[in-house]
């Protein structure tokens, strides 16, 4: 299915980190989703980002495959998202994070595998 495609996990849920009604993120979640699939990736896959300790709420996201790491950083910026999940098949995944949305234009994210 990836081959050796480059993918990431992205929601909309949430953003900063802040819970966010349903209504609200379900519209964010819908924008985000016409955004990947006016880029096209090779693979677009409905996917749940899940809190094994079940602290944070199970968040509907998306598994794509990127053109680049920096057309994940840019849709992560703008749905105010504080992480996403980076790899290739094989290789260890890797947490992007980011600084806080209304300052994240200037940050580089961290990457920890």
């Amino acid at each position: 299915l990836l081959d050796d495609a480059q993918w990431a996990v992205i929601t909309a849920h949430n953003p900063d980190g802040r819970p966010c009604d349903a209504e609200t993120n379900a519209a964010a979640q819908r924008s985000l989703e016409e955004c990947l699939r006016e880029l096209q990736p090779a693979v677009l896959l409905n996917v749940c980002n899940h809190d094994p300790a079940d602290l944070w709420p199970d968040e509907p996201a998306w598994l794509f495959t990127p053109q680049s790491i920096g057309q994940v950083d840019s849709l992560a910026r703008r749905f105010g998202q504080r992480a996403v999940l980076t790899g290739r098949p094989g290789l260890p995944t890797e947490l992007r994070i980011y600084g806080e949305s209304n300052n994240a234009s200037g940050t580089t994210p961290a990457v920890v595998s």
